[in-house]
């Protein structure tokens, strides 16, 4: 088993209104890549929370961000890892 994580930006349309199908196909497809596939979602952005309750993925939304708001990697790896359920992580930037 793998466990996937991430920490998305917020899931709303951009002026084109295609970046939240984007993006919610990617994590859609995160899920297809194998049936046991854990994927923890971090962070409190608009629009994760519902995607993590459609997708049945684990949200996590308490994150350590700096003074822009960009979460330290160091923390996200940490979390994920005394969270996952497996010994295999992927970390990926969406």
């Amino acid at each position: 088993m793998v466990t996937i994580f991430c920490f998305p930006r917020p899931l709303i349309d951009s002026d084109k209104g295609q970046f939240r199908t984007i993006q919610e196909n990617a994590m859609m497809s995160w899920k297809l890549t194998h049936p046991d596939t854990e994927v923890l979602v971090f962070g409190n952005e608009l629009g994760v929370h519902q995607i993590c309750d459609k997708l049945k993925f684990k949200h996590v939304p308490e994150v350590k961000l700096n003074n822009f708001g960009t979460p330290y990697l160091n923390d996200l790896f940490e979390r994920a890892q005394e969270i996952a359920s497996s010994n295999i992580l992927c970390y990926l930037h969406s």
